[in-house]
């Protein structure tokens, strides 16, 4: 859904079958990323029910305060498979060496 850009979609099936909720059960876990908070945020701001400073505190918020290391492959491939869809949000974020 996401490839698709299908953000009403998206966030109906969060909605639905409380996928937000579900993740923050998980959020302690040592191996958590907010894929799904994600996800929803960026189908939000596509839709224009969050603006681009809200987007980009919940990404800033996960990789400063993270207790893992924010630079794991996993979130690194997760944040540049988002990229494209919000460059103007994700492109002044730091988070791989190639985006010093």
């Amino acid at each position: 859904m996401v490839r698709q850009q299908n953000y009403p979609k998206i966030l109906k099936v969060a909605e639905k079958y409380r996928l937000l909720e579900k993740e923050r059960k998980h959020e302690s876990r040592a191996d958590y990323i907010p894929s799904i908070l994600w996800y929803t945020s960026v189908a939000q701001y596509k839709e224009g029910l969050i603006e681009k400073s809200v987007l980009r505190q919940k990404f800033e918020h996960y990789l400063i305060s993270s207790r893992q290391d924010p630079q794991r492959p996993q979130v690194i491939e997760l944040l540049t498979e988002l990229r494209p869809l919000v460059p103007e949000v994700l492109n002044p974020i730091p988070f791989s060496p190639n985006n010093p």
